[in-house]
């Protein structure tokens, strides 16, 4: 999925992994392999955690939380919020493993 404009909102739950690394997940402008070349907007995900990112791309703003909370800002309201860059002119979600290698087993 590439999106181009609009304001989106996704969650992601970790309910457990196999590894000690963290696992993030978020906005990225270019995705490949297993990874993502370019943070828009990410949030690290720990264990028993709802993690939620929001993106404004008419706006160019972000937002991301966790567990009912947003860390700054509100989407709702369109308050707060950080600046984001798209430099290839898409967003596209994902949730990753941050190591940058496979093997942590997020669920």
């Amino acid at each position: 999925i590439s999106l181009t404009s609009g304001k989106w909102y996704f969650e992601a739950d970790l309910t457990g992994r196999t590894g000690s690394s963290s696992l993030r997940a978020g906005f990225g402008d270019t995705v490949g392999g297993v990874g993502y070349a370019n943070y828009i907007i990410s949030k690290s995900i720990t264990a028993n955690a709802t993690v939620m990112i929001a993106v404004d791309l008419d706006n160019l703003l972000g937002w991301v939380g966790s567990n009912g909370s947003w860390d700054a800002g509100d989407p709702s309201a369109g308050s707060g919020g950080t600046s984001i860059t798209l430099s290839t002119g898409a967003a596209v979600p994902f949730v990753r493993d941050n190591s940058g290698s496979s093997g942590n087993g997020g669920v």
